[in-house]
């Protein structure tokens, strides 16, 4: 799997890994994860529509490396991490975000990007000079706030508070306060003058995932620490679980005492791929969700999928590696996982170099048509999706 990118269920109705789960008394929705099924990707897969995203010099890019939707638009974060690509839904061509520099007003390297929706606004981090740049959802900037500290990943709520979101490096922030906890609360000033979530990782972790953030249906903050079974809600006053993964498969999850020893260091340690290899379930990849559905995704060198919807309270788990199906379809919609969930929609991308190759091999269609109408040079395509739950 590719890990730059992503840079994360005893009884099963048995047959199929589906089963009705109930709220909990305290106030946490457990979501199951069953022992993966074998289904045909031909069968799970339901195309929505396919977004061609307009190609010209100014709108050209090397690669997505997140992608938000929201305001009838898409934001898209090129692989470099240099700047912002907004379209309309349709794919047409609206604003570019490229404030590169070093001026008062730029960024060197986009850290994180977060949309607010809340108040129309997008949320660009950057390590390297300190500053939180936010612009209207156009990509028209509106304020720099000057922080007083390195951010990892800056967030909002509701209320219109930033927090900065921290777990797995550790070390990088000389106030213990920081270094010790997941979720730092800003104020207006960019001066941390709060610290929530105690961190359950001490040890060195040279990973990250972009996908450990959103908002429930009552618009409370949502995330997910690296390694974490749990989805946390998070205001300024208290965190709280909001799901908590309930493993009924035959893999394993992290104990917390197991989170306190596991590290990983870039060319040093390996502990992630020895759990994988003693059947952990690795969840540092982060979790996609909607007010229909969540979305999990787990794995290092083998990736595990757990899809759950909120609408009918059902779960089923899907090992990519194991699946069945057209090839050329389980690449596109298994072998990575999709970059974003809006309401029941999944999305997934195709580059034009991907598209002569998958082409040929696809059944006929409007994702085989949209392939073959492809060249190496275009922006890639957006294909918006559902998932077809197994029956009981």
């Amino acid at each position: 799997m590719n890990k730059i990118y992503w840079v994360i269920l005893s009884v099963l109705l048995v047959s199929c890994g589906q089963q009705k789960i109930k709220r909990a008394d305290s106030d946490f929705t457990s979501i199951p994860i069953f022992n993966p099924v074998q289904i045909s990707v031909d069968s799970l897969i339901v195309i929505h529509d396919i977004i061609k995203l307009e190609t010209n010099d100014e709108s050209l890019f090397n690669g997505i490396h997140e992608l938000h939707v929201g305001n009838n638009k898409l934001y898209i974060t090129d692989s470099n991490r240099k700047g912002v690509y907004i379209f309309d839904e349709r794919g047409g061509f609206l604003n570019k975000i490229s404030n590169l520099g070093q001026g008062p007003q730029e960024y060197i390297e986009i850290s994180s990007f977060e949309t607010d929706f809340f108040h129309n606004q997008l949320l660009l981090a950057d390590y390297f000079s300190k500053r939180l740049l936010i612009y209207d959802d156009f990509g028209k900037l509106k304020q720099v706030i000057q922080l007083g500290f390195c951010p990892k990943k800056i967030v909002s709520d509701k209320k219109g508070k930033f927090y900065n979101l921290y777990s797995g490096t550790h070390g990088m922030y000389e106030d213990i306060q920081m270094d010790q906890h997941n979720v730092h609360l800003i104020n207006g000033k960019g001066v941390v003058e709060k610290f929530l979530l105690p961190d359950q990782t001490p040890n060195r972790i040279d990973l990250t995932s972009i996908l450990t953030v959103s908002y429930d249906v009552d618009s409370v903050l949502l995330y997910q620490p690296i390694l974490s079974d749990t989805i946390y809600r998070v205001t300024q006053n208290a965190v709280s679980p909001a799901y908590v993964l309930d493993n009924h498969s035959d893999y394993k999850l992290l104990t917390k005492d197991d989170r306190k020893k596991i590290g990983f260091i870039f060319g040093y340690d390996n502990s992630f791929e020895v759990k994988e290899k003693e059947g952990y379930l690795l969840s540092w990849n982060g979790f996609l969700n909607s007010e229909t559905h969540l979305f999990f995704c787990f794995g290092w060198n083998r990736p595990f999928y757990v899809y759950y919807s909120k609408v009918t309270q059902k779960a089923f788990s899907l090992q990519p590696e194991k699946s069945i199906g057209n090839k050329a379809l389980r690449e596109i919609f298994l072998n990575f996982p999709p970059y974003t969930l809006h309401h029941n929609l999944f999305y997934a991308r195709v580059n034009g170099i991907e598209a002569m190759r998958l082409a040929p091999l696809l059944p006929e269609g409007q994702l085989k048509t949209a392939l073959q109408q492809m060249t190496p040079e275009d922006n890639p395509i957006i294909i918006r999706y559902s998932i077809n739950f197994p029956e009981t």
